[in-house]
């Protein structure tokens, strides 16, 4: 899924890839279980996080 998502963003200049998945700025208190962030702190962290990246991105695809 990563490559096929990776290779949309290529094709088009106004499409943005943001994978988080293995972003080591997340610790264990930030989920909720396994797969999902807790509402009060992973969630807010991870609002931060993609806020900042998309405001500081200006015409390349991030992948992490």
């Amino acid at each position: 899924m990563n490559t096929a998502l990776a290779e949309v963003a290529a094709q088009w200049d106004n499409v943005r890839f943001y994978n988080y998945f293995d972003d080591e700025r997340f610790e264990e208190d930030d989920f909720h279980n396994g797969n999902h962030l807790s509402s009060d702190v992973g969630a807010t962290k991870f609002t931060q996080i993609l806020r900042k990246d998309i405001w500081s991105n200006d015409s390349t695809s991030i992948q992490r």
